[in-house]
């Protein structure tokens, strides 16, 4: 999904790996990188809770992200 985040125009992806964790890929369309995040979250609703897994998120390593996320590797560089 497309969103603006701090006035920049973002790409956004998540994904569960349970009920309670997300994962989150967040490119940034203007400088065209990306960077994922794991977080532990409530589980009650995921298109809300990953605004919060994004902010208070863990960073993944790039091999993982890249596997998980494999269109975001495709289209984007890696943020270090």
């Amino acid at each position: 999904m497309e969103v603006e985040i701090s006035g920049r125009a973002c790409v956004i992806d998540y994904l569960a790996l349970h009920r309670a964790i997300l994962v989150v890929a967040k490119a940034n369309k203007d400088v065209g990188d990306w960077k994922a995040y794991v977080s532990p979250v409530p589980g009650q609703n995921h298109d809300e809770e990953w605004r919060e897994a994004l902010a208070e998120g863990d960073p993944l390593p790039q091999d993982l992200a890249e596997f998980m996320f494999p269109n975001f590797a495709k289209r984007f560089a890696w943020r270090r």
